[in-house]
């Protein structure tokens, strides 16, 4: 299998199909891309005709890794979260791991009802102590059902917990820490810099946050003439809550005039 990036790198600022915008920033398409190729991949698949879910963790490494599992799953109609006791385990060079979601996890009270299923596993390579963490996209269960959009309606009210920066020979580094109140996807991140072209890109973006939990990601900066413009009040954060309200407001208006 194979995939075709169509002109990763913009040679003008324009709109074009490369993943990377002219200023360095990824646009979505290059953090899934990333996700997707990683050498560790962490993916749920539902045999048909089951109801069940696997998730499977893939070693695209030449060494054996070591890792930690962590399922969660979160119901999106009644808000409760269910975790799955952590699991260790060990993967030779070029193999997998499978296991099968306790079905705790995967049972609704409403036969309605969708939860999403959130994997993370957290490797640590032989003869390496630090860590790695690799996430499945979030994945609904039952997965042919499409994701429950109507029921994204709480504000996640998504504010900076923390932002540090640091600098160095070659630009300067933002690490930033989010929290949500509510469900928040596809979060995503950009700078408000008043017409100036702030270089540079967001490690993670687009990703997702659990009700209460927190979200990391790392700025890599190139320019430092335009550390004046990196401060929290700079900062613009939407997710997809942002997006549904302006889809309802557009549908609000259309019904409107229609009644006009």
């Amino acid at each position: 299998m194979g995939a075709l990036y169509w002109q990763l790198n913009d040679i003008w600022p324009a709109p074009t199909w490369s993943s990377i915008e002219h200023c360095g920033r990824w646009k979505p398409l290059h953090n899934f891309m990333k996700h997707s190729f990683a050498d560790i991949l962490v993916s749920g698949y539902q045999l048909a005709g089951e109801h069940s879910l696997h998730i499977h963790v893939s070693n695209g490494r030449p060494v054996t890794v070591k890792g930690t599992l962590y399922i969660r799953s979160y119901n999106i109609q009644s808000g409760e979260l269910k975790e799955q006791p952590k699991t260790c385990f060990s993967i030779k060079c070029y193999k997998e791991y499978a296991m099968k979601v306790e079905p705790s996890l995967l049972r609704v009270d409403n036969d309605d009802a969708t939860c999403v299923i959130f994997a993370t596993a957290i490797i640590t390579s032989e003869g390496s102590m630090s860590e790695q963490t690799f996430e499945m996209l979030p994945l609904p269960f039952p997965c042919r059902d499409a994701f429950p959009l109507e029921s994204l309606v709480g504000d996640p009210k998504i504010v900076v917990e923390a932002m540090k920066v640091e600098t160095n020979e070659e630009g300067y580094y933002v690490h930033i820490t989010l929290r949500s109140s509510e469900l928040a996807g596809f979060v995503w991140l950009e700078w408000e810099s008043q017409g100036e072209e702030i270089e540079g890109y967001f490690e993670e973006n687009a990703f997702w946050i659990l009700p209460g939990g927190s979200g990391h990601t790392l700025f890599h900066g190139k320019d430092k003439k335009n550390l004046k413009y990196i401060q929290e009040h700079n900062l613009h954060i939407k997710s997809l809550w942002d997006v549904l309200q302006c889809s309802r407001l557009l549908e609000d208006d259309i019904l409107s005039e229609t009644i006009i």
